[in-house]
């Protein structure tokens, strides 16, 4: 089912950008237009988007570039520590401190 809330409005756009929507549909962008969780913002060559935020934020898109407009972009779901790469207190993460300290060449380590 389609998110039927508005996450953010276009405040600018110069040049040819897009919006993707979840069935695949396009749209041209036109400033005023609303952004809803689960698009995606395409911009084309020398282009410019500046999307504003419902919590007054501004995000910037340059030519070329492709956004999915989702809730960790937005800043509404805080990232969590156990999606990091190196969990704080885990046996890679001491192995590569140690290989720091050493002088150690980190790319064997990270291999």
């Amino acid at each position: 089912m389609a998110n039927t809330t508005p996450v953010a409005r276009v405040s600018a756009v110069q040049g040819q950008a897009f919006v993707k929507d979840e069935k695949g549909n396009l749209r041209p962008l036109q400033v005023g237009d609303q952004i809803y969780e689960g698009e995606v913002v395409v911009t084309g060559p020398g282009a410019h988007v500046e999307l504003a935020t419902q919590d007054g934020r501004h995000i910037d898109l340059r030519a070329n570039e492709t956004l999915m407009v989702d809730a960790e972009v937005l800043g509404i779901v805080k990232p969590d520590a156990a999606d990091a790469a190196l969990l704080a207190g885990g046996k890679e993460a001491d192995r590569i401190i140690q290989a720091i300290k050493e002088g150690s060449n980190l790319d064997e380590l990270l291999d």
